[in-house]
């Protein structure tokens, strides 16, 4: 099973990844099915991938920083409706963003919103 989806364990901080995300009856919770049970997630760490994958072969989340070859750091976004990604330059997030077919093979994930919040000031 391919594993797109991901967020960190409520009991212990932790990434999970899995095929498979629901959220609870009353909305409060959020599960993954990772190694063949369900754990409870933070819903804020909660993010999707549409299978793009960087250079190094790695899964593009929501909420993942990658870096192009020439240095400039770019915020992976998904679209709620098309669930693609678009990409938004750090530095000038008003001018620059790149939607649809991206070549991400020339990019490297180095970081996330939830472990590296810094890098979204450019940091």
């Amino acid at each position: 099973m391919t594993e797109l989806c991901r967020g960190k364990r409520t009991d212990n901080g932790e990434w999970v990844y899995g095929g498979v995300m629901k959220s609870t009856r009353k909305g409060d919770k959020i599960q993954i099915l990772h190694n063949d049970k369900f754990v409870s997630i933070n819903p804020r760490t909660a993010g999707w991938s549409d299978g793009t994958k960087d250079r190094y072969g790695k899964h593009i989340y929501e909420g993942d920083f990658l870096k192009d070859r020439d240095g400039k750091l770019w915020f992976a976004i998904m679209g709620a409706r098309s669930r693609n990604f678009s990409f938004i330059d750090v530095k000038s997030p008003e001018q620059y963003t790149i939607f649809g077919n991206v070549k991400t093979t020339f990019m490297e994930i180095v970081g996330n919103i939830h472990d590296n919040p810094k890098l979204l000031k450019g940091e």
